[in-house]
């Protein structure tokens, strides 16, 4: 009842607890038979919460801390099988990044070539869809960036953010930044390219010629 439930300890008392009473599938205060209380320490509360909402935005360390702390149990295994020593870093690469890997490697970094694998430190892949970002766990570090950030870290979308740049400054994107397009299929500025580079052409012969 009303009058049970407001004796019990406020959740955000020292060592409370959030207390549900489950009435018919609701909380407390509901109609149905009436059932013991569910209790969930904050800590978990917020830890669900906080897993619910990285699994909605589809990215994030969707995991709680026992998934996280499991995770580092399998690393730890994965490790000793694969002769890699304890505390050393661990890159997986999709790609032809030569030079990135010789630099990893020079700075003690060791090569896990399970390209699907979850046991890494670092992955450097090739597109952003090689990286599942829903299963990435405290610490790991991707060379992509899931929504907004895309504006900025792909080509295409730093093309399209300059120009988007006038609705805020009246200084003109050519005037510091190369011209570019993009050739994407869903876009095809591919005759845009083509008129620029004849024009760009005729004036530097005109100018060759005037000179």
């Amino acid at each position: 009842s009303r009058a049970a439930l407001s004796a019990l300890p406020s959740p955000y008392s020292p060592g409370g607890a959030r207390a549900y009473g489950v009435t018919g599938g609701h909380e407390a205060g509901g109609g149905g038979s009436a059932v013991p209380p569910v209790w969930l320490r904050p800590s978990v509360s917020r830890e669900r919460e906080r897993e619910r909402e990285s699994s909605a935005l589809g990215f994030g360390f969707g995991t709680t801390r026992s998934m996280f702390d499991d995770w580092k149990r399998e690393f730890a295994a994965w490790r000793h099988r694969h002769g890699v020593p304890e505390g050393a870093k661990v890159f997986i690469m999709t790609g032809s990044y030569d030079d990135v890997r010789s630099s990893l490697v020079a700075r003690g970094w060791h090569e896990n070539l399970d390209p699907d694998s979850r046991y890494f430190d670092l992955k450097w892949a090739l597109k952003a869809r090689d990286i599942d970002h829903r299963r990435l766990r405290e610490g790991q570090i991707v060379n992509h960036f899931v929504g907004a950030a895309s504006a900025l870290t792909t080509k295409s979308g730093l093309c399209r953010s300059l120009r988007s740049l006038h609705w805020y400054a009246g200084t003109p994107v050519d005037s510091f930044f190369p011209r570019c397009y993009d050739l994407a299929a869903e876009s095809d500025e591919t005759r845009s390219f083509h008129v620029d580079f004849k024009w760009g052409l005729a004036a530097s012969t005109l100018r060759r010629g005037l000179l």
